[in-house]
């Protein structure tokens, strides 16, 4: 049997943000029980970001629960493998033991800071080369020199576009 799988080119709308995707269908075959998926291509040749190895993994760490949502949901949409954690002390830990490609930090979480995790992660030799974008409420020029000079790769500021925030985690994973 064969059914085709689509990403509708019209605009997604998650929480209050919303936008629109420039992608071409996806198209594939749907198994039965005797032969399981065979075939999904997206506009990347292959289902989910893959670039000649795993599917990008990424970390996203911030204690708004909407945002939260708001990111795992776009960038799994996108392929992306996400982990989601709620504070800082969890983003450090989970940094520490697990490889992410890339790791995207609120800034003002519970107990340590995004700014903080950033510096730790900077300053461990295991993670010291993964990308970090900062994503944070606080606007302020000072506040984005802090977030860089801690080590960020990009600051972005809340209110954000989902589509943006894709497209820099795409930029910077080719970086690397």
């Amino acid at each position: 049997m064969e059914n085709a799988f689509w990403a509708p080119s019209s605009a997604y709308r998650f929480a209050n943000c919303s936008w629109r995707s420039a992608s071409p269908p996806m198209t594939g075959e749907v198994g039965d029980a005797e032969s399981p998926r065979t075939t999904v291509t997206d506009r990347s040749g292959e289902f989910g970001r893959q670039t000649g190895r795993q599917v990008a993994r990424i970390l996203v760490a911030d204690d708004d629960p909407g945002v939260l949502k708001l990111v795992r949901l776009t960038l799994e949409l996108e392929g992306f493998d996400v982990v989601t954690v709620t504070d800082g002390p969890a983003a450090l830990e989970a940094i520490r033991t697990v490889s992410y490609d890339l790791a995207v930090l609120d800034i003002m979480m519970p107990i340590l800071d995004g700014v903080d995790v950033c510096r730790a992660a900077r300053a461990d030799p295991e993670t010291g080369q993964m990308p970090i974008i900062l994503l944070s409420a606080k606007a302020q020029a000072r506040d984005i020199d802090i977030g860089m000079a801690a080590g960020a790769d990009l600051y972005m500021t809340k209110p954000f576009e989902p589509l943006e925030l894709v497209e820099s985690i795409q930029g910077l994973l080719q970086r690397v």
